[in-house]
């Protein structure tokens, strides 16, 4: 299909689409390697989310990407060349972007197990102290954060290098990308504590960040271009950084004052919340930019309610926590603000993932989630049974992580199954 042509989209039709019964699994020849990998998810996936027109559009897809940072061009992307040289040609892609996103995830998990309320940082005064968590976790949370980081880097050239690129492999690394946009702002709450901001204070910082990886996307989505973000590798940097600083000089370092009333905390706080608003325009001069091109030999020309209908999930996404941050009986977001905040990244991956895997494969984005639907029922019953309000997140918190590792394993396995390949393995399927 199409970007000029008109498309039908029917909330009706995906809805039926989702629900319909799966396919019977068509895995064979897997080696014992891939097998011990992906053996597990096998026995959950095989579910046919993806059409065939989708797999048509995958079959026609071309990485299109522009990089203009000065800091990417001469520091970051040497970097990663001298890096990538240094990893064996026998390891896939995929495994290296796993891999990153597992340090970032280890991270998450540390710092909750130190630091579950995101409290242990607060209430020591504005003088230079040592926070109640063990220094060694923010040298930790510094290293992983650089290695998923530079892992996240060298995934594609790796892929270039073995030539083994595909279109399941920018999915995959897109797909985990979205899930670790929420892991970040969720692991510097732990750096700042609670010395002057509420965990309630952090819903929009959070929803900023992940509006700022959102609309690169929906740039994509637009254009058929990656335009890859300046503040990118700035923010990346910087927030390894506050682990280190951290680590060094504890966590009052954040309480000093740089003008009479701003604190370094509430600075940074400010910049997290500026990085949705400053990506914006730039997106759109971008845009703007992509549709005065007729020179360019692969266009894409949407319609302005083909162009805006992505925003519809994000937006009630955004419309759905924020009652529910904002008007909790019991203050959800303070009791559980690790909970509150990884599920909201959960339906945030799922609706991106969406968002790409249309892109990609040049095909309508949905209009609203299915994950909408519990979530809808579950703020209704918070309110309808306060006293089990927290029972009530946490269950959808299982909920939407099922369906959400359900999807993902079965789109990547479906396109696995397509291009012939294995996911964790150079090695190709026998016909």
């Amino acid at each position: 299909m199409g970007g000029g042509e008109v498309w039908q989209i029917s909330l009706v039709d995906q809805v039926m689409t989702e629900l319909s019964p799966p396919a019977a699994p068509q895995e064979e020849g897997a080696s014992s390697w891939t097998s011990l990998c992906w053996g597990l998810s096998g026995r959950m996936a095989g579910y046919p989310y993806l059409t065939s027109a989708h797999l048509r559009g995958f079959d026609r897809y071309k990485y299109r990407a522009v990089d203009t940072s000065p800091l990417s061009i001469y520091v970051i992307q040497p970097a990663w060349d001298f890096m990538v040289s240094l990893c064996p040609q026998w390891v896939a892609p995929n495994l290296i972007t796993i891999t990153g996103w597992l340090f970032i995830l280890s991270n998450f998990l540390l710092l909750s197990y130190y630091d579950w309320d995101v409290t242990a940082t607060t209430g020591s005064g504005t003088s230079l102290v040592r926070s109640p968590i063990p220094r060694w976790v923010w040298f930790y949370c510094s290293v992983g954060h650089y290695l998923g980081y530079a892992l996240d880097g060298i995934d594609g050239k790796q892929a270039r290098r073995t030539k083994s690129s595909t279109p399941v492999g920018e999915l995959f690394d897109h797909g985990l990308d979205s899930w670790a946009a929420i892991l970040l702002p969720v692991c510097l709450a732990s750096v700042f504590g609670r010395w002057h901001i509420s965990a309630s204070d952090d819903f929009w910082p959070c929803v900023s960040v992940l509006g700022a990886f959102y609309v690169s996307h929906w740039e994509k989505y637009v254009t058929g271009v990656m335009y890859l973000p300046w503040l990118y590798d700035i923010m990346q940097l910087a927030c390894g950084f506050c682990y280190l600083a951290t680590g060094i000089w504890g966590t009052g370092l954040w309480q000093y004052e740089l003008l009479p009333g701003l604190l370094i905390q509430q600075l940074l706080v400010w910049v997290l919340e500026l990085a949705f608003i400053g990506s914006f325009p730039m997106s759109l001069w971008n845009i703007y930019c992509h549709y005065s091109n007729r020179t360019d030999p692969h266009p894409r020309r949407l319609s302005l309610l083909q162009a805006l209908l992505p925003w519809s999930a994000f937006v009630v996404m955004t419309m759905l926590f924020w009652v529910w941050h904002q008007f909790s009986l019991t203050d959800i977001v303070e009791k559980e603000p690790r909970i509150f905040y990884f599920v909201l990244g959960i339906v945030f991956s799922n609706i991106s993932c969406r968002l790409i895997i249309s892109q990609m494969s040049d095909q309508p984005c949905q209009l609203l989630n299915p994950l909408f639907l519990p979530l809808l029922l579950s703020l209704s019953l918070s309110f309808l049974y306060q006293h089990i309000e927290l029972n009530i997140l946490w269950t959808y918190f299982f909920i939407s992580l099922t369906a959400h590792l359900h999807y993902g394993v079965s789109v990547v396995q479906q396109l696995c199954s397509h291009f012939n390949i294995y996911c964790f393995s150079l090695q190709k399927k026998p016909q």
